[in-house]
Order: C-alpha cells, then structure tokens, then sequence
C-alpha cells in the first residue's frame, strides 16, 4: 500500500497483514478501493500517534463499527471483541509497541473498531516503553499492518493538518475478498 500525503515527496509504504487480523484488514483495503482516504486530514497528537479521519464515509452495508480483532502470538486465529492483557503475558502477534504500527481506532465502546479512522504509532521503547519496554496500550487495539522501515524518514515529514493526496494498494489486492453485498429492499 503506498500512501502519497501533501508537501511530502516520498509515498510511505504500508505492509498489511490480513493473516493475523482479516477482518480489520479487508475493511481498511476495502476502504483505500472505494476512496474513502483521500483527502483526509492528518491529526498528529503528542508527536507519537498519527491519526487520519475520513473526509468519507465508506460505502459498505457491514454495518458501523467492526470487532475489536487481535490475534495471540502463539495462536492460530484471532480474538474478537476483547483485549488482551499483557501482564498477564497475553503477547499480540502484531504488537503496538513497535514504531509505524497501523491500528485502526476505537468506537464508542472499547471492543468495537471504528469503521474507517485509523492511526500510525511512532513508538519509541527508550521515552514511552512501560511494562517492559511495551506500550501501555498494548493489545488494546486491532494493530493490522506497519509502515516499512524504508518509509520512516517519510512518516516523520507528516505535518499535523497534511491532507492525503493518493492512497493505492500496489501489491496484493488480488488476494482481497470482500462479500457480496446484501441485497436492498
């Protein structure tokens, strides 16, 4: 996925990983298909998270607010609508405590996404780290993909108002599949 934002001159590349959250996944890859991203606003808050709100709202009849979706290290598949607790060495298969970690927000209610605002974590062990070194948010939130290393340079250029200028998968859409929709009445 390549992301183009204002006044930045290199795309950050974001890896996705439907594996590990599918759900979350193929709703933010559905979104980025239906146009949803462009033209967001970029909200940056307290130089560590990044997040993008929709100018949009996504097109789709699967209702408004999707599962919170995490998946045990050690497990095959997800979890859905409850965090996990990392003291008691509940570790998530795609931690928040590493920098560029994509998650989508929370709804009303903590065990709930919402359907399209999400938001890049720029974690750093050595100012944030609590509990070990993890991010006192961990396994709190459905994490479905990081930005490259390739792309931090360009992640840190992001001004707090930038505006999303292109967002586009460029490998692995093929491997994207979305239900049919229901029928209207």
């Amino acid at each position: 996925l390549n992301v183009k934002f204002q006044g930045v001159e290199t795309p950050i590349e974001i890896v996705v990983d439907g594996y590990s959250a599918p759900l979350t996944s193929g709703n933010f890859l559905d979104n980025v298909n239906n146009g949803v991203y462009k033209g967001s606003k970029i909200a940056i808050a307290d130089k560590t998270t990044m997040f993008v709100r929709p100018t949009l709202k996504p097109d789709n009849d699967r209702g408004a607010l999707l599962p919170l979706e995490v998946r045990l290290k050690d497990e095959f598949l997800p979890d859905y609508r409850q965090s996990l607790d990392v003291t008691n060495g509940d570790y998530p298969a795609l931690p928040l405590s590493i920098y560029g970690a994509v998650a989508m927000t929370h709804g009303a209610d903590d065990t709930l996404n919402a359907p399209a605002e999400f938001f890049i974590y720029k974690f750093d062990r050595a100012s944030m780290g609590g509990l070990g070194g993890l991010s006192f948010e961990e396994g709190q939130f459905s994490v479905f993909g990081y930005v490259s290393e390739s792309s931090h340079d360009a992640l840190e250029a992001v001004k707090d108002g930038g505006i999303i200028d292109s967002i586009s998968i460029v490998k692995g859409g093929e491997n994207l599949s979305i239900p049919p929709r229901a029928p209207t009445s």
